[in-house]
């Protein structure tokens, strides 16, 4: 299975804020306006999770990821919470991975990473070699400016490791 719509906040973590026509109200930031709408259609990115490398052989291997183990079994720990029911240690450490993860699968965390490691770039002593070492790094614009950009495949490996550290 290969997704093109991927949920950057979970569809059914949404639906916790649903009203009774199951729609939720939300701040669109692109358009910079509150919008309210099906969760079928909020936070969604067309293949945002998935891999970009010619050699991979499941390019959803993170949103498979995702679902299989933060979201699957985070869901049955939100049933018991919403029952009022007092967690687990183990439920408490599938909350610690979900919120983690919440964190870590949004295009803020991508840009953030790009950020960071342009700053470490500029700082450094040697920045062609630098540069020169790091494949995909830069991107030419049409008018031929550099422009510093953080290969997807790195920054999903960045969200599935920092999400995992966040965790313990």
């Amino acid at each position: 299975m290969n997704p093109k719509r991927h949920h950057i906040l979970p569809k059914r973590y949404q639906l916790g804020f649903a009203e009774a026509n199951g729609l939720i109200w939300y701040f669109d930031r692109r358009r910079g306006d509150v919008a309210c709408e099906n969760p079928l259609n909020v936070a969604v990115e067309k293949k945002f999770y998935t891999s970009e490398s010619p050699e991979s052989e499941n390019p959803a291997i993170m949103e498979s990821f995702l679902a299989e183990n933060v979201e699957g079994p985070f869901w049955p720990v939100l049933d018991s919470l919403e029952k009022k029911e007092v967690p687990s240690g183990t439920d408490i450490q599938h909350i610690a991975i979900f919120a983690a993860f919440l964190l870590t699968r949004v295009a803020a965390f991508r840009d953030a990473l790009t950020k960071v490691l342009g700053d470490v770039m500029l700082a450094s002593q040697n920045l062609s070699s630098t540069i020169n070492s790091i494949d995909g790094l830069l991107k030419i614009s049409k008018g031929g400016i550099s422009i510093l950009s953080m290969p997807k495949n790195n920054a999903l490996y960045q969200m599935g490791h920092l999400g995992i550290e966040a965790s313990k």
